[in-house]
C-alpha cells in the first residue's frame, strides 16, 4: 500500500453524496479486479473500511490542537493512531502528512525558541525552503484560508467587487477552487435573499392576529412553499433565533 493506493480511494470516495456507499464499494471492487486481482480487490475493500474509520475520526476534531502548547502532543497522537489503524502501511499512506507534521513541529520549535526575531525569520525561511513544492503550496493555501475572511473584507473596503475576489481566489487557490468559492458565494447570497423574502412574509403572519395552531400551520405552509424539505429545519432554527425580536 502506498500514496497511490490512497489517491485511488480518495478518487472513489469523492463520489460520496452522488452515489450510495454500497455502489462506491462495488466500483472500487470492480476497478481492483480489472486492474489487479480478486485478492487485490479484497485487500482494497478492507483498506477502505479502515480509511473510512480514519476519516470519520479525523473529522471529529479529536486530534486538533486547542492551543499552541499541545500541538506536539496532538500530532504525535495522530501519528500513533494512524499506526494503530494501518500498521505497516501507515508510513507509505501518510508520507506527506508525516513530512508536514514534522514541518509543523519544527515551526513551533522556532516560534517558541529564545532566538531573536531576525534569527527566527531566517530559520523560518530555511524551514520553508526545505518543503517539497507540493507541500509548500499546501502550506501557502492553508495560510491563505486562515486569513480568507479578513482578505475578502479588505478587498470590499478598498472598493473591490466579485471579480476582484475571484481574481484573489484564483491566485491563492487555483482555478478549480476559485470556481467552487464563487459558486458557494452565489449560493449563500441566493439563500440569504430567499430567507429575507420568507422573513417578510413570516412577519406578516406573526402580526396578523392568528394564534396557536392556526399561526403555526400558516408558518409551516409558508416554509413548505418556499423551501425544500432539507432546508425547512434550518429555517425553523433561524426563526427561533429571531423570536425575541419578533414578539
Amino acid at each position: 500500500m502506498n500514496s497511490s493506493t490512497r489517491a485511488i480511494l480518495e478518487y472513489f470516495l469523492s463520489l460520496s453524496g452522488e452515489l450510495p456507499d454500497e455502489k462506491i464499494r462495488q466500483l472500487i471492487q470492480q476497478w481492483a479486479k480489472d486492474n489487479a486481482s480478486s485478492r487485490a480487490a479484497s485487500d482494497l475493500l478492507a483498506l477502505l473500511d479502515r480509511y473510512n474509520d480514519y476519516r470519520q475520526r479525523y473529522a471529529s476534531g479529536d486530534f486538533a490542537a486547542s492551543a499552541e502548547s499541545d500541538i506536539a502532543d496532538k500530532l504525535n497522537q495522530r501519528r500513533q493512531w494512524r499506526e494503530q489503524i494501518f500498521g505497516a502501511d501507515a508510513a507509505a499512506l501518510f508520507a506527506d502528512e508525516d513530512r508536514y507534521d514534522n514541518f509543523s513541529l519544527q515551526r513551533q520549535d522556532i516560534l517558541t525558541s529564545d532566538m531573536s526575531d531576525a534569527e527566527k525569520e531566517r530559520a523560518m525561511e530555511t524551514l520553508h525552503a526545505s518543503l517539497p513544492a507540493h507541500l509548500a503550496d499546501q502550506y501557502r493555501q492553508q495560510q491563505a484560508l486562515q486569513h480568507l475572511q479578513d482578505t475578502e473584507q479588505s478587498i470590499e473596503k478598498t472598493g473591490g467587487n466579485s471579480a476582484d475576489r475571484f481574481a484573489y481566489h484564483q491566485q491563492a487557490f487555483g482555478d478549480e477552487a476559485a470556481l467552487r468559492l464563487q459558486s458557494l458565494s452565489q449560493k449563500r447570497q441566493e439563500w440569504q435573499q430567499r430567507y429575507q423574502d420568507y422573513a417578510t412574509q413570516r412577519d406578516r403572519i406573526l402580526l396578523s392576529g392568528l394564534v396557536g395552531d392556526d399561526k403555526q400551520q400558516q408558518l409551516e405552509q409558508l416554509r413548505a412553499r418556499l423551501f425544500a424539505e432539507t432546508e425547512q429545519q434550518r429555517v425553523a432554527a433561524l426563526d427561533r433565533l429571531d423570536e425575541p425580536a419578533s414578539e
